[in-house]
């Protein structure tokens, strides 16, 4: 029985990063007990420069990598039974500086933000888990009003809906979360209408969740430093604001940018990584209309926290500090929501996402 339950508790984590000379080389692997809170020292588990994000296909035999570099591509690799990984194909992602993709819920689909190039683009995912050729591309258009960060778009993340028939990307350049329409079987994206929800002048919006059960959208804004909840109509794809607020403390000294935001799935909390105030901004959402309550922003031990994800079982909150080359675990108080003292820290170079395996 103990060893039903210990194997049953280990869950399979990669890690993209930023790689840097001598120190990280591409993608890494590991396991978390998510009944200890006990992460495994990491492997690398394919040599690619630098993977700054991954996704995990829903089936849980492929993974798919940037490569946020001049000559930017997505990657598909095939997950072996130790957590390396095999390279299957790439292909350009269309765009500089790909930061981010996701898959569609059925892993049909394959998108990509490109944020040098401002523009996005979607693949279809063929049966082996391969990259077929590109099947839509869009440059965005547009600029905001702090340069040098908003001379032009910045496409910063891109996510299907729920209900897998809209898609929406944060254009930190634009303030613009775009919207498009999702034909999944062929991959393919056009414009809705309407094409686009305005986010606050300045602000920069960087990601983006969905609600799990509310209509409603939650985007975090890195140049502001604050997290807009939007009204969100799942038949036209419009969005409205609700409500900014702020992701540091009232005493905090307004500076750095916040990176992530992620939603519990029991969605009576949202989180959001602050960078240079290395804490993560945790809120208490309000059950009949969503709106939010600033409850804390726990300090954490992972310096400039480009990435925080919970685990599968949501009961603890992992976080990778760019600044010192560290992973920490954190446990999620279940009554509360609230972060308690870190539990474990694990060294991997450059952590820049954290994604487990279905």
């Amino acid at each position: 029985m103990l060893l039903a339950t210990s194997y049953s508790a280990e869950h399979r984590f990669y890690v993209g990063t930023s790689t840097k000379p001598e120190k990280s080389e591409g993608i890494y692997t590991g396991t978390f007990n998510s009944s200890t809170g006990i992460l495994s020292p990491v492997t690398l588990a394919v040599k690619v420069d630098n993977p700054t994000f991954l996704a995990a296909h829903p089936k849980g035999k492929f993974l798919y990598a940037v490569s946020e570099s001049k000559e930017a591509s997505v990657n598909a690799y095939r997950i072996s039974a130790d957590g390396s990984l095999e390279l299957i194909n790439s292909q350009p992602s269309g765009g500089g500086g790909a930061c981010h993709l996701s898959l569609d819920a059925t892993g049909s689909c394959l998108m990509v933000a490109n944020y040098g190039g401002g523009s996005i683009a979607s693949f279809p995912v063929l049966v082996d888990g391969s990259i077929g050729e590109r099947a839509s591309f869009f440059q965005l258009k547009g600029n905001g009003p702090n340069n040098p960060r908003q001379e032009k778009p910045h496409a910063h993340h891109i996510v299907s809906d729920p209900n897998n028939k809209l898609v929406y990307v944060c254009d930190l350049g634009t303030d613009k979360i775009w919207i498009f329409q999702l034909d999944a079987k062929k991959a393919l994206l056009t414009e809705n209408n309407p094409h686009f929800g305005q986010a606050p002048t300045g602000g920069g919006p960087r990601h983006l969740v969905f609600h799990p059960k509310l209509p409603i959208i939650y985007a975090n804004n890195e140049l502001t430093r604050t997290v807009t909840t939007y009204s969100w109509n799942s038949t036209t794809g419009e969005i409205k604001s609700l409500q900014d607020l702020s992701t540091l403390p009232a005493d905090a000294e307004a500076k750095g940018s916040n990176s992530e935001i992620v939603i519990h799935p029991n969605g009576q909390w949202l989180y959001v990584s602050n960078r240079v105030h290395d804490s993560i901004a945790t809120y208490t959402i309000n059950s009949s209309d969503g709106t939010l309550t600033f409850l804390e922003a726990f300090n954490i031990e992972a310096a400039i926290p480009r990435h925080i994800t919970l685990d599968p079982t949501a009961q603890w909150m992992i976080s990778g500090g760019q600044q010192n080359d560290l992973l920490t675990v954190n446990p999620v108080d279940g009554t509360t929501g609230k972060l308690k003292a870190t539990s474990q820290t694990l060294p991997v170079f450059g952590p820049a996402c954290i994604i487990f395996v279905p």
